[in-house]
């Protein structure tokens, strides 16, 4: 199977992007990019729409490192995660937007399944950072936004949210609203 459809970050790689549009892509794990779990993506001043990751994140499949700004996540589909899937994944994500995505199951907008930035023993540390982010109107599914930690402890969830807005369009079918969090 294809990972990314549009750029993988595979390995050690670390990678700084920027100005660029990913469009019309498929992949298994993200439809537009893929960041492996020792890999590092610095992606700035870009547009992911209409990718599809069949499993994880249409727009961005997160495994590794991703540090985000200026960046908008548009109408991309996934399994989970219809704009961004991280797993066990950690990053940053400011001055972006994630809107009109949708998902088959999980957040059609942000979905985080194990994300703690610290080393290895740091629990306290953040593990996804959001900084004046905009999710909006993804569907269809119940949430924005899901952050799932496991009862076993074998994920768990620091995720930090400074002057971010979630709306949902009332108007509009299989509306998905607000934040779950889970485990």
């Amino acid at each position: 199977y294809q990972l990314a459809g549009g750029i993988n970050v595979v390995g050690t790689s670390a990678v700084i992007l920027s100005d660029l549009h990913i469009t019309g892509n498929t992949g298994y794990l993200g439809g537009g990019i893929h960041c492996t779990i020792d890999a590092t993506l610095n992606l700035s001043n870009s547009l992911l729409d209409y990718n599809q990751g069949t499993l994880y994140g249409g727009g961005l499949n997160v495994y590794g490192l991703s540090i985000l700004d200026s960046v908008d996540i548009l109408y991309n589909s996934g399994g989970s995660g219809g704009g961004i899937k991280f797993v066990n994944g950690r990053g940053e994500i400011s001055n972006s937007r994630i809107s009109n995505n949708e998902c088959y199951y999980n957040s059609p907008g942000l979905s985080v399944d194990g994300s703690n930035w610290g080393d290895s023993g740091d629990w306290d540390s953040p593990g996804l950072i959001l900084n004046h982010v905009e999710i909006t109107d993804n569907y269809p599914g119940d949430h924005q936004v899901s952050i799932l930690s496991s009862t076993s402890g074998g994920s768990v969830n620091r995720v930090e949210f400074n002057n971010v807005t979630i709306v949902a369009d009332a108007e509009g079918l299989g509306v998905a609203t607000g934040i779950r969090i889970m485990g």
